[in-house]
């Protein structure tokens, strides 16, 4: 097998030597990063390294959930990896202190506190203590307990926080600060913890500077080898009577070993396997009571795993949302094959490429070949993910593919589509567009009656619905669970012997079907990616329509009656399709030149030049131009191949924001009142970069023209347009927006602009603009943290 070095080799990212000591699975990456791989160990002592399952990935998924739970009071070395098991962290120089918060006065060595207090001490780190203390009792206030690192074998010296200036270690104004996020941080702990029904003890932090001199914090934070927790609910009980609190951490694993007589030298008793699996057991639960999620193990190895993930290049991410689109976010596109050939694994592929657009996070394929389904996914574009070696293993005529578009924090393997699980009735994979709102109730439903769920996801809750319907064929079941299910999804399945496309009654996605040259049949979520494919008769899936396709052909079902009242997402029409694409009997790119001839006639701006906001709104510009008789032209040259960057720009290029995506032309701008086109503005934070852009090129006037109205309401239907708290035109008038960003004038395009540019029968969604949801929009979804709104 590939060993992690090798894979370093073979990629020329210059392995230096391994770092000795504690840390011993660290690698040092060009550029001012470093790549830490957490083994699943156990590093209660240092002479044990064992094996609690699944430790290494607990530690690092929960270190970056406190990182970001406490990135307004310090910011710190973590860099998301898809890889549960592995991070990639900027290269610190670290203090040579470790920082200990204590609240509570406890500890049983001879040198912990409550043993120098029980012996008589009242100044103990520099802290008068008052008499009446018991064993464990919470301290007045939380200290700080400073302590020298020792090298590979931990601590060294104990200090007091004056002795870290008079010796040196620190000058006064960084401990100063020091103090302070560490203070804040450890409240914040406390604060959290709470809510999950535990106490935080105590803590160790450690700080560094970066590559600038900026001081961070590093290593891992609130985890149960950096922390130590209590259960709050027994806590007041056990401290009556006398006991030691119930420990949530890695000391319950030191007790066990302490109650053999072992004191961490020598060669370490024997444990049974009761004892890794109860901690393990232990680590899983503070995950889950902290963050609210359940714990998905990775599905490799270690080291198969972050080969796979060093392999999709994908292992750093931006922290910061500066050079981000302010734009909505589909989340993903859906394709389905049945080819006569023993090929559909290489079709999908293709038809994935078509749909690179709606997902650029995770991709792909899950293939029948009559009896088996086999599947390949992981992170990254859909060139990365899959090549002609892994294509070849998956032999098929069936197939359905996923292209996936994520946030910070929910990009894992885990949550790559399709899915695949075994049922009583054979294996079923799917691939899902959409969102339910109904989801939290329908969980519940399942948990009552005793079903277990994999995954937190509505996609999962659909699958365990439907692999537990009653029906004779996969056909009738979905009849019977589609009334269920509020919300939009339009759905792909792969069964051993078929191939079946859903879309919701409601319509809110699109699917489309045509037919292969073969004989066969494709189904994509746009024409665009069936015409990439060669289809022929391609037509819509009509709204609660099931498509079947056996070695019989291809059979139309009505899963559920189509609502009286559809509901098409807008939003396909005016962003997220591609032009190509042709969907309500329209093509995008013709009804995007409508918007644009409309918004002209609604505005009245006297100007020397139209310019688009590449690339979507280039058919709007040139509709506005048209109607409007101002001369269109190029303002904006898009930088393409920046993409979905996944490296870190330095902070000089991270202040030009936008300039990483665009560049303005000077020679068409110069001197010029300037129409800006563009299709939408949500969070409001690259419009005013774009102003300045145009601005420092010469424009002597900016006109910012937009051919949607003001988005106000979040989407509960699939769509990643934000909060109510991100959604600028939620906080501000259309005034305070222009003076936000810069320009001269601002317009937004009238809703009724918008349904004469429709000029269809067929009735849109509409509610990011108007509040007004076509399905019910539940309590519990409106809660749900927003990486738990998009698809796992």
């Amino acid at each position: 097998m590939t060993s992690i070095t090798d894979i370093f080799t073979e990629t020329n990212l210059d392995l230096p030597n391994k770092q000795q000591g504690k840390v011993r699975d660290s690698y040092s990456l060009p550029k001012h990063q470093r790549l830490m791989v957490t083994t699943d160990r156990l590093s209660a002592f240092d002479q044990i390294l064992g094996a609690v399952p699944y430790k290494g990935q607990v530690l690092n998924q929960l270190s970056a959930w406190w990182f970001a739970q406490t990135a307004d009071i310090m910011a710190n070395h973590f860099i998301s990896m898809p890889d549960p098991n592995a991070s990639i962290v900027r290269a610190a120089k670290p203090f040579t202190i470790e920082v200990i918060v204590r609240g509570y006065i406890s500890g049983v060595t001879g040198t912990a506190l409550w043993r120098r207090y029980e012996l008589g001490e009242r100044t103990i780190y520099g802290y008068q203590f008052p008499e009446g203390l018991r064993k464990n009792q919470k301290l007045p206030d939380p200290i700080i307990t400073p302590t020298t690192k020792g090298g590979p074998t931990g601590h060294d010296e104990r200090l007091t926080c004056a002795e870290v200036v008079s010796k040196g270690l620190l000058d006064q104004q960084s401990w100063d600060q020091v103090q302070g996020a560490a203070l804040a941080i450890f409240k914040r702990g406390q604060e959290l913890a709470g809510r999950a029904g535990l106490l935080l003890v105590d803590t160790k932090y450690e700080f560094g500077f970066d590559e600038n001199g900026k001081i961070i914090i590093i290593d891992e934070l609130h985890t149960p080898d950096s922390s130590r927790y209590w259960i709050e609910k027994t806590y007041a009980q056990r401290i009556e009577a006398g006991e030691e609190p119930e420990n949530f951490d890695k000391e319950f694993i030191r007790l066990a070993y302490a109650s053999q007589g072992y004191k961490g030298d020598g060669i370490a008793p024997p444990m049974p396997d009761s004892l890794w699996l109860a901690a393990s057991e232990r680590y899983i639960e503070i995950y889950e009571r902290l963050t609210g999620e359940k714990f998905m193990p990775g599905e490799y190895p270690v080291e198969p795993r972050l080969i796979k993930n060093l392999e999709c290049r994908g292992i750093l991410r931006m922290p910061t949302d500066a050079h981000k689109d302010d734009k909505p976010k589909e989340e993903c596109g859906v394709l389905g094959i049945y080819s006569s050939k023993n090929d559909a694994a290489r079709l999908a592929y293709f038809g994935l490429y078509a749909l690179q657009h709606r997902g650029q996070e995770a991709a792909g394929i899950a293939v029948s070949d009559g009896e088996k389904i086999l599947k390949h996914k992981g992170l990254g574009l859909v060139s990365q993910v899959f090549n002609e070696d892994n294509l070849s293993h998956l032999p098929g005529f069936i197939a359905i593919g996923h292209t996936r578009y994520s946030t910070t924090g929910a990009s894992s393997l885990r949550n790559a589509q399709p899915f695949l699980i075994d049922t009583q009735f054979g294996p079923l994979a799917m691939a899902h567009n959409g969102n339910l709102t109904n989801a939290a109730q329908l969980r519940d439903e399942i948990l009552k009656r005793g079903v277990g769920l994999a995954m937190t996801s509505d996609s999962g809750v659909m699958m365990m619905m439907l692999a537990g319907a009653i029906g004779n064929s996969w056909e009738e079941r979905l009849q019977q669970i589609m009334p269920q299910w509020q919300g939009a999804y339009s759905l792909t399945f792969v069964m051993p012997d078929r191939l079946i496309a859903v879309r919701d009654p409601w319509g809110f996605r699109p699917l489309s079907v045509g037919k292969l040259s073969d004989g066969g049949y494709a189904v994509a979520s746009e024409t665009g990616a069936l015409q990439t494919l060669a289809c022929h008769d391609i037509r819509e899936i009509n709204p609660g329509e099931i498509i079947s396709i056996t070695k019989q052909g291809l059979e139309s079902i009505e899963g559920q009656a189509p609502k009286t009242k559809s509901a098409l997402c807008v939003f396909e029409q005016i962003y997220f399709s591609r032009p190509d694409s042709v969907w309500d009997k329209m093509n995008v790119h013709q009804f995007r030149q409508r918007l644009g001839e409309v918004l002209a006639e609604e505005t009245k701006i006297e100007a020397d030049i139209v310019i688009p906001v590449p690339d979507s709104a280039i058919p709007a510009a040139i509709g506005y131009a048209r109607t409007s008789g101002i001369p269109y032209n190029d303002g904006f040259i898009k930088n393409r191949y920046i993409g979905r960057t996944f490296i870190q720009p330095t902070d000089s290029l991270r202040k030009q924001g936008v300039a990483l995506k665009f560049n303005a032309l000077a020679s068409n701008l110069e001197g010029k009142r300037v129409i800006v086109i563009d299709d939408s503005i949500v969070r409001g934070n690259t419009s005013g970069p774009l102003v300045k852009l145009l601005r420092q090129a010469g424009a002597s006037e900016v006109h910012m023209c937009i051919t949607s109205p003001p988005i106000k309401h979040p989407c509960f239907m699939g769509i990643d347009m934000g909060t109510y708290d991100e959604l600028i035109a939620h906080k501000m008038t259309v005034e305070e927006i222009r003076q936000h960003i810069g320009c001269d004038t601002l317009h937004y395009l009238s809703l009724e602009g918008v349904e004469r540019a429709l000029d269809s029968k067929t009735n849109y969604c509409n509610a990011c603009f108007t509040g007004n949801y076509p399905v019910p929009i539940y309590p519990q979804t409106q809660t749900i943290p927003e990486e738990k709104m998009r698809k796992e």
